[in-house]
């Protein structure tokens, strides 16, 4: 299993208790991003502003935080 699968399930598990406590938005949807063959270094946090900009930052645990924007992983960095 690559790293970013391992990502996705690890997200898939901790979810999981979420759905059994009811607190899940009806909305929620999980989703592979971005194109194929991108990893991230030890992704440890990920986070959308929900401005309508289609971006979704991802952490990283050497302090990089990568942009994805509209499914495509941005080649300059918020933060790095």
């Amino acid at each position: 299993m690559d790293r970013r699968s391992r990502f996705l399930v690890s997200l898939a598990l901790l979810a999981a208790p979420l759905a059994d406590a009811a607190i899940v938005p009806a909305d929620l949807s999980l989703v592979q991003f971005p194109n194929a063959g991108t990893t991230f270094a030890q992704p440890i946090a990920i986070r959308a502003p929900n401005d309508g900009s289609g971006r979704v930052f991802v952490v990283e645990r050497c302090g990089d935080i990568r942009i994805v924007k509209n499914g495509v992983l941005l080649t300059t960095p918020f933060v790095s």
